[in-house]
């Protein structure tokens, strides 16, 4: 005997799910409001009280009607395949078609290890928006006179998307590690400061990073 197992949306496969409901729906709500704004036509005496029954009738209808679909779409695999063939974002996720899974946010602890002027040692732990990989690259770039030229670390061959780099580079501007080349021009790009150099130089020489999940 083998039992039929069903997934969690497909009772919202249906002809009822998918178009009496919305309809039964649609025919209440417009025609609750049309009595009612029937009743106040004839209560403050408007002009022609008939079409405030028409038009307080097929505006909830309409209205519900599409608002209803549209919540059935949401609700459905059926509303990737509807914008794709539409080629219209119909839920304005600003996605047209089915949401590419994005994976978690990378994130890294970097160790930094400072030795101050009196001879004290200081650690600092920081946790930047990128991978193992990416800082290191990133680290390695600087340490050989890479520009923060955007061109020079997004793209395939490189190790950042946008995205990727402009997010990183954000919390190093943060951090005080990137500054605008020109203070008084956004147009001349970015640098590294001095602190920016001095802890790039110290990754590549002593880079130590910890997975930290609990960070």
């Amino acid at each position: 005997m083998s039992e039929q197992i069903k997934g969690p949306n497909s009772e919202l496969h249906t002809i009822l799910a998918a178009a009496l409901i919305p309809l039964i729906q649609s025919l209440l709500t417009g025609f609750v409001v049309s009595i009612v704004s029937f009743a106040i036509a004839l209560t403050f005496g408007k002009e022609n009280p008939w079409s405030w029954l028409l038009w307080g009738f097929l505006l909830p209808v309409v209205g519900v009607w599409v608002f209803s679909i549209r919540r059935w779409f949401k609700l459905t695999d059926w509303l990737p395949y509807a914008e794709k063939v539409t080629n219209i974002d119909i839920n304005r996720d600003g996605q047209i078609g089915k949401a590419i899974e994005r994976p978690e946010p990378k994130k890294m602890t970097i160790t930094v290890r400072d030795i101050r002027d009196q001879g004290s040692l200081s650690v600092m732990k920081y946790e930047l928006p990128a991978s193992n990989e990416q800082v290191l690259a990133f680290a390695e770039g600087i340490a050989q006179g890479i520009s923060l030229a955007e061109a020079n670390w997004i793209g395939p061959s490189n190790p950042f998307t946008r995205d990727e780099y402009r997010a990183f580079r954000g919390e190093l501007i943060r951090r005080r590690w990137v500054e605008l080349a020109n203070h008084k021009s956004t147009n001349h790009g970015f640098q590294m400061t001095r602190a920016g150099q001095a802890v790039m130089r110290e990754i590549v020489k002593t880079y130590s990073p910890t997975a930290d999940a609990n960070a």
